[in-house]
């Protein structure tokens, strides 16, 4: 039996992986720009971040998707992944102690996100020669971010949140445009060692097993777990925890890829004994 990606499966692995970068990126933000004494910023404004970076990433992917896969590709992937990804953040307000209701908190949601797919969608995402970069979608949502925490013409926190989402974005869409360009050709595309998604090598595995051996599945396997774990421990010590990831979840999943340590090093042993064999 095939084991093909398909829109379906993309969107419902993508929309954890988005909430997760999300995360780590406030994260980032939050604890680079509270290190400077020259700035006071509020911990409680953290999930304000959170929230808004979960909306410009839901722009990006949605750039993204009309790109690679076109209008109705787009259409029928974000219809799932709408759906995974508001139902993963209402299962968690329900864990999270919620105060208000799953209606009222996915109405406040749906609203917000409409309105910042609007106002995303009416800039260039680059300026032209001779621009400023005033109306160009990165500046303007680092500038908003910025905003929330209260030094919206602060240059300085502008660059910082710049400078940390920028390279989280880049691998973000290398991560994605490889799903979609692996669906739009049947399942023949190849995925890379930077991109850590525990599926993509499952599936590349399955469909590559001529053309890879089982020893060096098994280094990028372990290093794909390590960077992983590692995600999982700046957000263990750093005492943070996203909605869509309780602190149980994450000791317990944390637990789990450690192993990719010891895999890793197996791996590297499977290998090299087949390239001695190969002699």
């Amino acid at each position: 039996m095939e084991n093909k990606m398909t829109l379906k499966r993309a969107a419902e692995v993508i929309a954890p992986i988005l909430l997760l970068t999300a995360n780590s990126d406030a994260e980032a933000i939050f604890k680079t720009i509270s290190s400077d004494e020259q700035f006071h910023i509020d911990k409680n404004r953290l999930g304000s971040i959170f929230f808004e970076l979960i909306f410009f990433y839901i722009h990006l992917t949605d750039r993204f998707a009309y790109q690679y896969i076109g209008h109705e590709g787009r259409v029928e992937f974000l219809d799932t992944f709408l759906i995974k990804l508001t139902q993963n953040l209402a299962e968690q307000h329900k864990i999270n102690g919620a105060q208000i209701d799953d209606t009222t908190f996915l109405s406040s949601f749906n609203e917000a996100y409409i309105q910042r797919q609007k106002e995303y969608g009416d800039y260039k995402l680059d300026a032209e020669k001779g621009e400023g970069l005033k109306g160009t979608l990165f500046w303007e949502f680092d500038k908003r971010v910025a905003k929330i925490l209260g030094y919206e013409e602060d240059s300085l926190i502008i660059t910082d949140v710049e400078g940390i989402v920028g390279p989280a974005i880049t691998k973000y869409h290398e991560l994605i445009k490889k799903f979609f360009l692996e669906i739009s050709s049947g399942g023949t595309a190849t995925i890379t060692p930077s991109q850590s998604l525990k599926h993509a090598w499952y599936h590349n595995f399955i469909s590559k097993q001529k053309n890879l051996n089982f020893g060096k599945f098994l280094i990028l396997f372990g290093v794909m777990n390590v960077m992983m774990s590692n995600i999982l421990t700046n957000m263990q010590t750093n005492h943070i925890v996203m909605d869509a990831f309780p602190a149980v979840l994450i000791t317990i999943t944390k637990a789990t890829l450690d192993i990719g340590t010891v895999v890793c090093l197996f791996g590297w042993l499977a290998n090299l004994t087949g390239r001695k064999k190969s002699l």
